[in-house]
């Protein structure tokens, strides 16, 4: 990946506070910041679950994910939902997907489909029908 690019520099912070002394403290924030309050016990449930995994392997998989998006973005030729919880920076997006729809779930975290599902059904119905697939 590229070492100035934004994600990948928080990948290498996340992975380097999991090789400290309190990692296991720090996987459980680091997921626990995935989610808002919004997704309530299936939240918890993941954090449980993720705090199971032992931290080398935590590691190894957030390390896996470091890899040249822009590249990979370039190559998919279908329509693309970017779903987000935030604005996207949707300039940026469309020079880099060749169809890139957009929708927003406000106030939500890194799932979405946990905390909001009928406004993630909702748009992807609305996707899905401006593609011509419904």
């Amino acid at each position: 990946g590229d070492p100035d690019d934004r994600a990948g520099s928080a990948l290498g912070a996340m992975i380097d506070r999991l090789r400290q002394s309190d990692g296991e403290a720090a996987l459980a924030e680091i997921y626990r910041g995935f989610f808002t309050d919004r997704a309530g016990a299936a939240g918890e449930q993941a954090v449980a679950d993720a705090c199971r995994t032992p931290l080398t392997v935590a590691a190894e998989e957030l390390r896996s994910l470091a890899v040249d998006t822009v590249a990979l973005a370039r190559q998919v030729a279908q329509p693309v939902l970017w779903l987000s919880a935030a604005p996207a920076d949707q300039d940026r997006l469309r020079g880099l997907f060749r169809e890139v729809h957009f929708a927003e779930v406000p106030d939500a975290g890194h799932f979405p489909h946990i905390e909001a599902p009928a406004v993630v059904d909702a748009a992807i119905e609305d996707f899905l029908g401006s593609v011509g697939l419904r």
